[in-house]
C-alpha cells in the first residue's frame, strides 16, 4: 500500500502579555478580565461564509494556580470543531482561520492569522502573541522560542 500524506487537524494558542516597558517583566496579576477583552476565532469557508468557532481561555499562573499570580491570559483552540452555527471547522490546507482581539487599552482590533500560508499537509501546531505596554505601545516580539511561530509534522496513512 503506498503511503499518502493526510491532513489530520490543527492546535494552538495565542497568549497576551502585559509589561510596564517594553523587555520589562510580566504584570502580575493580569490587569484586565476575561470579559474586559473580546475575543473570535473564525473558519471562512470557500462560499466566504465566516463560522465562528469556540476556545477556551485561560489566565496562565504556573506553579500557584490562582488569579492573583497570573501573568498572561491565553486562548487555546482545536480543529476540526463543531462552530457556534452547528457547521463542522474543518482542517484544510490553505484554509482561512483567523481571530480578532479588542483589548480595553488599544484602539486598535488585531485580526491574526491562525495558519501560516506555507503550511502542508499536516498535524499542525500554532502559537500567536500580543505584547504590551498597558495602554500605550505594542512590544515587538522577539524571535525566540515562545514568539510566533507554526509547526507541523507530516504523517502518514
Amino acid at each position: 500500500m503506498a503511503k499518502e500524506i493526510v491532513s489530520i487537524g490543527n492546535s494552538g494558542y495565542m497568549d497576551i502579555v502585559y509589561h510596564p516597558y517594553c523587555g520589562g517583566p510580566k504584570i502580575v496579576p493580569f490587569p484586565y478580565e476575561h470579559d474586559e477583552i473580546a475575543i473570535h476565532l473564525y473558519y471562512q469557508d470557500s462560499a466566504g461564509v465566516k463560522h465562528e468557532f469556540p476556545y477556551v481561555r485561560i489566565y496562565n499562573a504556573f506553579p500557584y494556580n490562582d488569579l492573583a499570580h497570573a501573568y498572561n491570559e491565553e486562548v487555546e483552540w482545536k480543529l476540526p470543531i463543531s462552530a457556534y452555527d452547528g457547521t463542522i471547522v474543518p482542517w484544510i490546507q490553505g484554509g482561512k482561520y483567523y481571530m480578532t482581539v479588542k483589548l480595553p487599552d488599544n484602539v486598535l482590533t488585531y485580526t491574526i492569522n491562525l495558519a501560516a500560508p506555507f503550511m502542508s499537509d499536516a498535524a499542525y501546531y500554532s502559537q500567536r502573541n500580543i505584547s504590551r505596554v498597558m495602554g500605550t505601545a505594542d512590544c515587538p516580539i522577539p524571535y525566540r522560542i515562545g514568539a510566533d511561530y507554526d509547526w507541523w509534522m507530516n504523517v502518514t496513512r
